[in-house]
């Protein structure tokens, strides 16, 4: 076989290493110029400091300024590709909307500012306020911390929602939204049965949801410990990355995906793995899952049915953000032909329907 295959089909621990080497050159190129254009200035007092992990799309670095008094630090942001350019001017709009809704009063302190944004070098960079804390995950691996970490970190979100989010009835345009968008970005990637199994899942969500009653308001869209910072003793201090935001979202996924996601730090699993546990036996989720939503006024759908919504979410934003995700046959069967072929034929007290009214 002649030719080298494209980059999208690499697996995971082959790709890493070099969308890795990719983003240091990326930043080496345009560190030191996105500051001076940027800000305004020269760039000589600034060095660049750690790499931090980003999307697949954009690479992310700490800059500090050796002159300035207490050790001035902020986040560059550079990406070379139209959809990392999309991500980073999305979040660059939703924090100047966030930072302007007076509803939220003091709770805007967790989120970081964008302080500058262009083109450099053939980059598109942003810098934005770099906040205290550490990555969540890190407190999610230290068995001592991780309660305390999920405890803080739910309580953040429930605040955004308890002041942005209004009951609905769900109708036409929620469905659509919610269910059909999301299925047709994961159809494509699918053949045969497992299509048709889709199909029916689109079905069966839609059943569940219309008519129901759902809080619906700003929505963080990618809730993980990755994107929470906090302090040695747990706090939360910020909440980053709101590329996925949406000022109409249904709330109560922000809080879904941060369990899942939790159970999948914890156990060193990959989400199509929990999800298809969760379908068999949420655990305490489905308890704070419907304290969740009444304490917004909602009716409380079920675990199963959550799951899968926010499953469906997750998988279809993957795709959409990168062809990588698509072109892995190992993702595409663990993350998504794993939890339809477990959903299609589940035993009968899995089915992921509503909790009964009541």
């Amino acid at each position: 076989m002649s030719g080298a295959l494209p980059f999208g089909w690499l697996r995971g621990p082959i790709a890493g290493p070099l969308t890795s080497l990719r983003a240091s050159v990326l930043i080496r190129r345009t560190a030191p110029a996105a500051v001076a254009a940027l800000l305004d200035g020269d760039g000589r007092s600034w060095r660049m400091g750690e790499r931090l992990r980003g999307g697949s799309d954009t690479a992310i670095v700490a800059m500090h300024d050796g002159d300035a008094t207490g050790g001035r630090s902020i986040l560059l942001k550079a990406t070379m590709s139209r959809p990392g350019r999309a991500q980073l001017v999305r979040q660059g709009t939703v924090l100047a909307a966030l930072h302007a809704d007076e509803r939220l009063g003091p709770w805007r302190g967790l989120l970081p500012r964008i302080l500058a944004a262009g083109d450099v070098n053939g980059a598109y960079c942003t810098l934005e306020t770099r906040l205290g804390g550490g990555d969540g995950r890190i407190a999610v691996a230290d068995p001592h911390r991780r309660d305390l970490v999920l405890a803080g970190a739910l309580d953040a979100i429930t605040r955004l929602h308890r002041r942005t989010a209004s009951v609905v009835t769900v109708a036409d345009a929620g469905i659509t939204r919610w269910i059909g968008e999301p299925a047709a970005v994961v159809r494509p990637v699918l053949r045969g049965a497992y299509r048709a199994a889709l199909d029916r899942l689109v079905g069966e969500l839609t059943g569940s949801l219309h008519g129901r009653r759902v809080a619906v308001g700003w929505v963080h869209g990618d809730f993980t410990a990755h994107n929470v910072l906090c302090a040695p003793g747990c706090e939360v201090t910020g909440v980053v990355d709101w590329c996925q935001s949406d000022p109409d979202g249904l709330a109560v996924l922000d809080v879904v995906s941060f369990l899942l996601t939790f159970d999948t730090e914890v156990a060193g699993e990959e989400l199509g793995t929990v999800v298809v546990r969760w379908l068999a036996d949420p655990g305490r989720a489905g308890a704070v899952l419907t304290e969740a939503q009444r304490g917004l006024g909602a009716d409380p759908l079920g675990p199963g049915t959550l799951a899968l919504l926010a499953w469906l979410r997750h998988v279809a934003t993957n795709i959409a953000k990168s062809p990588r995700y698509a072109a892995n046959p190992v993702w595409i069967r663990r993350n998504v032909r794993a939890v339809l072929r477990h959903w299609y034929r589940p035993p009968r007290h899995r089915h992921p329907g509503p909790v009964p009214p009541g």
